[in-house]
């Protein structure tokens, strides 16, 4: 699966969340199955590329699920991210005093990782961050308090 297909699996479920208000794991990966399923009937081909496991409790797609599961493989993916943002930082600050860290879409990553991310940077000699909200994810207010958490941790120009 590629980063894009990840990436896109990620707004689905984000989607499902926000417009069902919340849901467990269980009734999501049922939605994104069904979904999958009239798309395929609909356009000839699937919504998903992740590859759908038999469980007893209904079909799950395998990549996410290994995710939520806690897969060692998807830990990996992150923090192969954070060393990358400490060389590239790293490598921004040898350059040029004045180093910006921009986390693009951070409305759509998990807050822990975002937060980690701009303290590596920090750590790293970035001089300040920037969040984006690039798809228009969170209302003002949500936009707000996910800068006040990072402020909470991070202590660069935000």
């Amino acid at each position: 699966m590629t980063q894009f297909e990840k990436q896109k699996l990620t707004e689905i479920v984000a989607y499902i969340l926000n417009k069902t208000k919340g849901l467990d794991y269980y009734h999501v990966f049922k939605i994104i199955y069904f979904a999958n399923i009239a798309h395929l009937a609909k356009y000839g081909f699937s919504m998903v590329s992740d590859e759908f496991c038999a469980l007893p409790d209904g079909p799950v797609p395998t990549v996410l699920y290994n995710c939520i599961k806690g897969d060692a493989h998807c830990d990996r993916e992150l923090q192969v991210m954070l060393e990358k943002t400490a060389q590239l930082v790293s490598l921004a600050k040898e350059k040029c005093d004045n180093v910006e860290f921009v986390a693009q879409d951070a409305t759509r990553a998990d807050i822990d990782f975002v937060i980690k991310a701009c303290k590596t940077a920090e750590e790293n000699g970035a001089s300040c961050v920037t969040v984006c909200d690039d798809a228009g994810v969170y209302l003002p207010e949500e936009t707000a308090q996910l800068v006040e958490k990072i402020k909470a941790q991070c202590s660069l120009p935000l």
